[in-house]
Order: C-alpha cells, then structure tokens, then sequence
C-alpha cells in the first residue's frame, strides 16, 4: 500500500517503464528505484527487469531489478528496508489524518522545527476520526513547550511524543504516525537495524557479484532524517565483502520539496571499480 506523493511516484515509475502490478517486491521499491535511478550513472533505456528468482534471463538471482549500462554491464539493484517503516504498516490509515495535523501545526507555528510522532497502540481499532484534531495539536504544543522524550497521551491508546534529536539541528518540521516513540531513536536501535539490513541482503548481493553484476543496495528509511548512526555502523566495522558495491540510503521522505537538511538519496559506502 502507499499513500500521497508514494502513490504518485508509483504510478508515474509505472507509466515510464511499463511494470506490472503483479511482481512480488516491497511495495515501496518502485519508488526507492525511480529516486535511485538517476544517481546511477549511464544506463542504457531498457526498462528495468524484474528479477527476483523469477526472470530467465538472470538464472540463479533473487535480487530486485536488473539495469544495463551502454558498455554491456549488468547492474543489479536490490531494495530493502532498516525496518523503519514496517511499524507504519498497521497504522497506515492515520497517514493522511497525521498528515493534516502536520500541516495545521506548521500553519500555527511556521518557525518550528523537530520530529513528533502520533504514537498508536497496534491493538488499537479506532479511527482517526473518533479523535479531534485540536487534541493532537495541543499536544504537540506541549511536547514542543517540554522538550524531547516529552510524550502527551490521548486516551489510552493514542499518544504524542516529542522525537527531536537536538544534535542534528533540524531544519525542518514533521510529524510522523508510529506506534512507538522509540523507533526514532538514532542510537543503538538504528545501528542494529541499519547492520541487519545490510546483513540479510549478503547473500543476495554476493550471488549477483559473483555472476558479474555491479551490485548496488538501496536502504529504505522513512523516520530517519539523518544517516548518521548507519554512517558510524560502516566505520566502525566496515564490510569485509566485496558486495555490495555500493551501499545507497533512500529518503522517501524528502522527494516533496526536498527538505532542508534531508536528501533523498545519499552514498553511504562508495563504488568499486574493480569488478572482478
């Protein structure tokens, strides 16, 4: 499922290179892939295959999607994501009611700056409209006034946090829907995610090196406006595997407007130009 601008962007990856609704990949790959594309360097016009262990023209391959460059080499793309958004499943019909009172806020108070989340037990079965809005922003409000960690509760199921990391100086305000303050932390619980992601996707991305693509992993995250704890996960131990390639981060978040202080795709561990 996708909601907004995510809809609009699928549509339009549809409409340029003519992929069918049927294939089996995350839902938001299309969009990770259509921001990823243009940073690839030269490619040739086909349209990008799927694969996914599916495709007879790349046996043996369970990466997501197969490009070409104009010198014949293959390029294999898999998307994935560092588990930052699969809390957003669940509550996904907030979206756009979230998306409102982000909105309204910004109108009230155009200087501020920061990350909130609309906190929603997943056992919880009420709908957005149960709810007056005036409620979530007056909760804002308070944890704005109160600082970080901050959280404001709205009955017993629905809360408010204050998410805001002083250290990256945010540029910017918004307001997300999840069902735990927690996973906006850019600590620990970022870095694992961040190692596993990586983690999970070795083998994938080795079997395709080995088969002589040029390897790219594009790293879905969605609360996180910064990369700064995945950035520390490669320094401190960086990957000893020549795949993938290169590693890449994909903001969805950041394709409207492009926000201060958020891009939508950032280079997170460079090329390698040895492919063999």
């Amino acid at each position: 499922m996708c909601i907004g601008r995510q809809c609009r962007s699928f549509y339009w990856v549809r409409k340029t290179f003519g992929w069918r609704d049927t294939w089996p990949v995350d839902d938001l790959a299309p969009d990770a892939l259509a921001l990823l594309v243009p940073f690839l360097g030269p490619l040739t016009d086909d349209p990008p295959e799927q694969v996914d262990g599916k495709n007879l023209n790349h046996p043996g391959q369970t990466f997501d999607y197969a490009l070409r460059r104009p010198d014949g080499r293959r390029v294999a793309v898999e998307v994935t994501r560092a588990w930052d958004q699969e809390f957003l499943g669940a509550g996904m019909h907030w979206g756009a009611f979230v998306k409102q009172i982000e909105e309204e806020t910004r109108r009230r108070h155009p200087g501020w700056v920061g990350r909130y989340a609309i906190n929603v037990d997943p056992a919880y079965t009420g709908w957005p409209s149960d709810h007056d809005p005036e409620e979530f922003i007056s909760a804002i409000e308070q944890c704005a006034d109160a600082g970080q960690h901050r959280t404001v509760s709205i009955g017993r199921d629905v809360s408010v946090s204050n998410a805001t990391a002083p250290r990256e100086g945010q540029a910017d305000l918004r307001i997300y829907s999840s069902f735990a303050a927690a996973e906006f932390e850019l600590g620990e619980p970022a870095r694992r995610r961040f190692a596993a992601a990586v983690a999970r996707k070795h083998k994938t991305m080795t079997r395709a090196g080995d088969a002589g693509y040029e390897t790219h992993l594009a790293v879905i995250h969605w609360v996180l406006g910064s990369t700064q704890a995945w950035r520390e996960v490669l320094i401190e131990t960086p990957p000893t595997a020549l795949h993938p390639q290169q590693i890449w981060a994909i903001d969805l978040n950041a394709t409207a407007g492009r926000p201060r202080g958020r891009v939508p795709v950032e280079k997170l561990r460079p090329g390698r130009r040895d492919l063999t």
